[in-house]
């Protein structure tokens, strides 16, 4: 086996390997030891929480028809919205659900036309 050959002893396994890696430069610490010595209470967010974290986030302006672009897909919004630069936040491999945001208002979501990439 290659790893035995470069060193000519036995190979530590990964858990050795981890073991030396994951301890902090500055306090000599591994997580786990940090994280018991903590007095903070660990944080709990719900799975829609750590969705909206993640999602991307553009601007786009609403033309005419009521009509956003967005991955070469095009989307209908509110009417309401013709002319004004819109954010969209989305999930870039679900493109069937964009949320649209004008002036920290949250309006209906956008409704697919043309779903060339979903």
């Amino acid at each position: 086996m290659f790893l035995v050959s470069v060193s000519g002893t036995t190979f530590p396994g990964l858990s050795g390997l981890t073991r030396r890696w994951w301890v902090h430069g500055g306090t000599g610490e591994t997580p786990k030891a940090r994280l018991a010595a903590s007095k903070r209470e660990p944080r709990r967010i719900s799975v829609t929480q750590l969705i909206d974290i993640f999602l991307w986030e553009e601007k786009r302006k609403v033309d005419k028809m009521g009509c956003i672009k967005v991955a070469g897909n095009i989307y209908e919004v509110d009417l309401e919205l013709v002319g004004q630069t819109v954010l969209l936040r989305y999930d870039p491999f679900y493109l069937s659900a964009i949320q649209v945001w004008y002036d920290n208002k949250r309006y209906a979501d956008a409704v697919p036309l043309n779903l060339v990439r979903s």
